[in-house]
């Protein structure tokens, strides 16, 4: 079978040396699962999604090495490959067999010299109840890409299902096409460019944030992870929105702003680094091109001075301004050039990681998360969420947020090795009363939005249980209204 040789781009570089560290990790795997209460033909599953293969590159890319001991990954792409497709019978199965049975498979690693890097399972549960389940690696999609083989999928499937043959058009650009021109960027005075705005940004010591953990912090990074969701109500999400509209920003930002307060008030800290993904594709010849384009930027922040929370949103507003302007330096490039001190039990220049999703990606993020809101429509097919359980984590903490119908949800993701559910449940807590205290007065300083010392009491006691944490709970509550009582005398 023919194929062609590519170079990786440098993200899937990282990727590539951090699953041969670690060959039996799922820490990469990037799942999509959904229940149909439909009948469904398995071939015709099949061929739809053989046919998104056939349509996208990346899909049908391995990772082998080549050139020997001193060689290096290479993309090889084949001119056809086929998808892993497998039909599971679970008409026996109970709810958490099935739950059981779907997560084994989405965390089930991926060999990505041999591939594919691409797992299709059909769990039937009955004539008319299935559990679809796609699973990908992210060395060849990322989440935009998630977002676009969905859309296919809105032609494709329906046709398979009945025996017709859809002609999509072809994406303008393919994935190779970014990685080289990925390398004739920054050979070029375009990546002088950025790499000087990110040699002053990230200039001098940058600070490790020195989160209060409930363990300590393992010698090397197991990836074992939770999540916490949560969410706002429009009544909070909407002034939210409206004063980023003030301020000329976005509510991307506000929100960022709100989550270095709090790590702020956890750490003590007033410079901390935050990271963030971007989207990372130059240009919207490459809006419809599957690949890993994501890219993370550092987001310094500086809360020195105790500023009013309007004050340090707009220097807020000039770091993301400036991140986005320069945001195709790749993540692995400015780790080499600023060559931090590495510690395999954390991650290196940031331990906390932003993402916002709104638009087309909310509706497929709200899938993901199994927001019970989130369906999506494949012609006549409706796919409703099912959730996995999520078991990975890659930062300390990482903050989702989805932005969908006037209200924002998060999911708290946290690395297990060193929180308690508990601990976490109580950090969304306060990140909403500090939100709350935005809304109330976003003129306040940030020392008023919240005492530091009630966030760290409810910290220390995130994991009691029982009459004496609901004690100290109501103790907790007590003292807020004691605050908010001395702030309106003080007015």
């Amino acid at each position: 079978m023919s194929y062609e040789h590519h170079p990786l781009s440098y993200g899937q570089r990282a990727l590539w040396f951090l699953q041969k560290l670690a060959p039996g990790s799922a820490a990469y795997n990037v799942p999509f699962s959904a229940r149909v209460r439909a009948p469904l033909d398995a071939g015709a599953v099949r061929r739809a999604f053989q046919a998104l293969a056939d349509r996208h590159p990346a899909l049908r890319t391995t990772y082998p090495m080549v050139g020997g001991a001193g060689g290096a990954p290479v993309q090889e792409v084949h001119e056809r490959l086929e998808i892993d497709f497998g039909e599971i019978d679970a008409a026996a199965w109970g709810e958490e067999e099935l739950r059981r049975g779907v997560a084994a498979e989405v965390h089930r690693p991926f060999d990505l010299e041999r591939g594919p890097v691409l797992r299709l399972r059909l769990f039937r549960q009955g004539p008319e109840d299935h559990v679809l389940l796609l699973v990908m690696h992210h060395i060849a999609v990322d989440f935009l890409s998630l977002v676009i083989l969905l859309e296919d999928l809105r032609t494709l499937l329906p046709a398979a299902l009945a025996g017709e043959k859809p002609v999509l058009p072809l994406p303008e650009r393919r994935y190779t096409d970014f990685v080289h021109w990925q390398v004739g960027m920054l050979q070029g005075p375009e990546g002088e460019r950025q790499w000087e705005h990110w040699r002053g940004a990230l200039s001098g010591e940058l600070p490790r944030l020195e989160l209060p953990t409930d363990r300590p912090r393992p010698r090397i990074q197991s990836f074992r992870g939770g999540v916490q969701p949560f969410s706002l109500e429009e009544r909070t999400a909407a002034p939210l929105a409206a004063l980023a509209r003030e301020e000329g920003t976005t509510l991307f930002t506000v929100l960022l702003a709100a989550l270095k307060v709090l790590l702020h008030r956890v750490t003590g800290q007033v410079d901390l680094v935050v990271g963030s993904t971007l989207p990372g594709r130059p240009g919207p010849d490459y809006d419809g091109v599957v690949g890993y384009f994501v890219n993370t930027v550092l987001l310094r922040g500086d809360l020195s001075g105790d500023p009013p929370f309007r004050q340090f949103l707009a220097r807020e507003a000039r770091v993301v301004s400036a991140a986005l302007e320069h945001q195709h330096l790749p993540f692995p490039v400015l780790v080499e050039r600023l060559a931090p001190e590495r510690d395999l039990g954390v991650s290196p220049l940031y331990q906390v990681l932003f993402a916002f999703y709104q638009g087309e990606e909310e509706r497929v993020l709200r899938m993901v998360t199994g927001d019970r809101d989130g369906r999506f429509q494949l012609g006549s097919l409706e796919l409703e969420p099912f959730p996995v359980e999520r078991r990975t984590a890659m930062m300390d903490l990482t903050l989702n947020a989805v932005s969908a119908a006037g209200t924002v949800r998060f999911a708290l993701e946290y690395d297990a090795d060193l929180f308690d559910a508990s601990t976490v449940e109580g950090l969304a807590e306060h990140f909403q009363r500090l939100l709350l205290g935005i809304v109330e007065d976003p003129y306040r300083r940030l020392s008023d939005l919240d005492t530091a010392a009630l966030l760290r009491q409810s910290l220390a006691l995130g994991g009691e249980k029982g009459a004496a944490g609901e004690e100290r709970a109501d103790t907790r509550r007590a003292l807020l209204e004691q605050q908010k009582m001395r702030r309106r005398q003080g007015r």
